[in-house]
């Protein structure tokens, strides 16, 4: 379902993982919750600290702290509205670029 959200199959998972463990959870504990091996639990947690999921928490060994999912839906949701009128914007501007074009050859 998190797909239609934006995130990958991986990102998901790992998200959902780190969601329903504890406030600060080991890597090599989300790996295993999520059945995603470690190198790519790394790539999505990158991914997912940008976009604001997630945050990585520099311990030996590093931790991962979680958004609930709650909150995260709300980020993921605010991410697509954030996509979709830019999207249109750019499309309003063609849209006028276009008209005025047609306008000139007539």
């Amino acid at each position: 379902m998190l797909r239609d959200f934006g995130l990958t199959r991986k990102q998901a998972s790992v998200y959902l993982a780190a969601a329903r463990l504890k406030p600060m959870t080991p890597i090599d504990q989300i790996s295993k919750e999520s059945r995603v091996a470690r190198e790519d639990v790394y790539r999505a947690i990158a991914e997912l600290e940008r976009i604001g999921l997630i945050e990585k928490i520099p311990d030996v060994p590093a931790k991962i702290k979680s958004r609930s999912l709650d909150e995260g839906l709300l980020v993921l949701i605010a991410r697509q509205k954030e996509t979709a009128e830019r999207k249109i914007s750019y499309l309003l501007a063609k849209r006028d670029e276009i008209l005025s074009n047609v306008a000139m050859d007539v």
